[in-house]
């Protein structure tokens, strides 16, 4: 009983704590991106609002999941000999609709931002293969199987789902970078600095759900007597949602940070001006014209 508490109970444990507090962290973004971004496009609004309804349904579904492992089954061979309730295909069917929609955007923004055909076919491939075999593995849990069955029947279909996963945030992670990498040799010094956050912003929210998806692929086909991958998978849906979140929320970042190049490049405008340098002040604004015009061809990279 103890190494069963351990290596089945434990995971699901720390999965769904995990999975509660980065459902406050999706809270409070959907809360920020409402409140400091009201003029966005409707179809946006209505994207992150379903995102975070979603959610909800997601925390409320893994609590009644969490509560039949823990008090329900808990001490008895039911969690093996019952049939799972219908709230883990619940938690299943909201985790594969936050998959789709964050990746359905972020496949629109590679498209924005390369205008690469390919690319985004390629990535539009994945996204409905893991769509498909998610999908399928909802359907499969429906039918009232118990807990070792939905493993066994799902197994091959739960680990494509989640390779496509991981192949899709890769894919976009670097064919983003890269672009934003060809564009940095034809800007300015500040601008290139403003093009490496995006960088930044980049890896780390694509990055965080593919390592997580990798997590989870490893440990559900290396230790099959154990339900680490639990860990991992539950708050993944979260991981998605907050990659977009912090994508739609960081424009502010990078807007204060193009508005403060060009007061800087004003500032000095006007020193030079008040300097008497003819040479210098006919230098200035066509300067600061630069750095506008700059800023302004940088990719589209957060939505707009």
């Amino acid at each position: 009983m103890a190494s069963f508490l351990h290596s089945n109970l434990g995971p699901l444990k720390v999965g769904y704590f995990v999975a509660t507090f980065l459902f406050a962290v999706v809270t409070v973004q959907t809360h920020r991106y409402f409140r400091e971004f009201n003029g966005d496009p409707a179809l946006f609004k209505i994207l992150v609002m379903v995102i975070w309804l979603t959610e909800l349904i997601h925390q409320i579904s893994l609590g009644f999941l969490f509560h039949w492992f823990t008090i329900t089954c808990f001490g008895t061979l039911g969690i093996y000999t019952t049939p799972l309730p219908q709230t883990f295909a619940a938690v299943i069917v909201a985790t594969t609709i936050i998959a789709l929609l964050v990746s359905s955007f972020f496949t629109y923004r590679l498209w924005a931002s390369t205008g690469n055909v390919v690319l985004v076919v390629v990535s539009v491939v994945l996204v409905a293969g893991r769509f498909i075999s998610s999908c399928i593995v909802a359907d499969t849990e429906r039918h009232g199987l118990t807990l070792t069955a939905f493993i066994a029947h799902g197994k091959p279909l739960m680990t494509t789902a989640w390779a496509c996963s991981a192949a899709i945030d890769l894919l976009l992670t670097l064919a983003l970078c890269y672009d934003l990498h060809s564009r940095q040799h034809m800007a300015l010094y500040r601008t290139a600095r403003m093009i490496d956050r995006l960088m930044m912003l980049c890896v780390a929210t694509g990055m965080l759900t593919s390592i997580s998806t990798i997590a989870v692929t490893i440990c559900f086909l290396t230790m099959d007597n154990a339900a680490v991958w639990t860990a991992f998978y539950i708050p993944i849906s979260r991981m998605f949602s907050t990659s977009l979140l912090v994508s739609l929320n960081a424009r502010k970042c990078l807007r204060h940070a193009g508005s403060s190049m060009v007061i800087d490049m004003d500032s000095r405008s006007q020193a030079l001006r008040q300097q008497g340098s003819k040479d210098s002040s006919s230098c200035a604004p066509l300067e600061v014209t630069i750095v506008r015009e700059t800023l302004k061809n940088t990719p589209n990279l957060c939505g707009e």
